[in-house]
């Protein structure tokens, strides 16, 4: 950004930016796209909501104004966009997946506090109902987010002579599924926690892969692996932890390897310095806000970590999107 002598567009903008965000947050969270279906006027739709008539019009206008609605002769129809993907009453739609960013802005709102304290604005999950809603959001945004990406993550791993994967903390299973596609002979193991694994389950069960994944519920760092893998994959877990537990973490992934084995860590890789890329610093703050002790962390660091562990040839592959892979060998015994 320039700097001259008075604030730029360019940071007003940024300054500014929570605004729009917000408007499309509340338009997914209340679920207007699918309240306009084939086309309505804001009156009509405000009924079918329940809300107020005069905050829905000037909340439909403004959806309008950044082209996620159109508005003829009083009457807002959906994009092509928003069509097909943000109405909850069209199959293949995305608004579930998008719904996790509605739990992420309210714990970002109270950035502020958490800095002051260093205590993450964590929900109160306090009941199986509310553990089993929140991972039904969260496994659709992780499906959301990996799908693109996933087949060439996988085709960047060496899956010479692998038979058996762990996928610890796959969630709805999309690299499971991708690892056994690769070869017939491949047998995947999916384990996240158990409220969990149902979710897994129905993900996976789409797949004409399904009888190749076997699951284990528990809690990673506490919860037995297994052994005699051939490959353990970490795909966007590591930030979620602090340095002790991912350096327990990879001691048990150690330890469930055979002889010349492979990890294979996917998640946003900083810079030493810590300031780039962006997208990973950035990040960073979300773990801050959602997190005891979860951050981005650099290749050098994971490098370190996995070689306290007893991890050797460990390397960074690049990979398409916002991510990379880190991969180490565990030593033939």
């Amino acid at each position: 950004m320039e700097n001259n002598d008075s604030l730029s567009d360019d940071f007003n903008r940024m300054i500014r930016g929570y605004m729009q965000s917000r408007i499309a947050v509340t338009g997914i969270e209340l679920d207007v796209f699918a309240a306009i279906g084939d086309g309505d006027g804001s009156a009509e739709t405000a009924t079918k909501l329940g809300t107020d008539a005069r905050a829905t019009d000037i909340l439909l206008n403004a959806l309008t104004s950044m082209e996620l609605l159109t508005k003829e002769n009083g009457v807002f129809h959906n994009t092509a966009l928003s069509d097909k993907f943000l109405r909850s009453d069209v199959p293949g739609n995305q608004r579930a997946a998008l719904m996790h960013q509605v739990g992420l802005w309210n714990r970002w709102a109270k950035l502020t506090d958490v800095v002051r304290t260093g205590i993450p604005a964590t929900e109160n999950l306090d009941t199986e109902k509310k553990q089993v809603e929140r991972a039904e959001i969260f496994m659709a945004a992780m499906h959301h987010h990996a799908s693109p990406t996933v087949d060439s993550t996988v085709d960047a791993i060496d899956l010479t002579n692998v038979k058996r994967v762990i996928d610890v903390g796959g969630g709805p299973g999309d690299y499971a599924v991708a690892f056994a596609r690769k070869s017939p002979d491949i047998t995947v193991t999916l384990l996240d926690r158990k409220h969990v694994i149902p979710i897994s389950r129905r993900y996976v069960g789409e797949s004409e892969v399904a009888d190749r994944v076997e699951y284990i519920g528990g809690d990673m760092l506490e919860v037995p692996l297994g052994e005699n893998y051939d490959l353990v994959f970490l795909g966007a877990i590591c930030h979620m932890w602090s340095p002790e537990q991912n350096l327990l973490l990879f001691g048990k992934c150690f330890d469930a390897l055979a002889g010349g084995g492979r990890i294979a860590i996917k998640d946003f890789i900083l810079s030493d310095d810590k300031v780039s890329p962006q997208w990973a610093a950035v990040f960073a703050v979300n773990m801050l806000v959602g997190t005891d002790g979860g951050n981005s962390y650099s290749a050098r660091k994971y490098a370190d970590w996995l070689a306290e562990t007893g991890f050797e040839e460990t390397r960074v592959v690049e990979t398409p999107g916002q991510s990379d892979l880190v991969v180490a060998r565990k030593p033939w015994l």
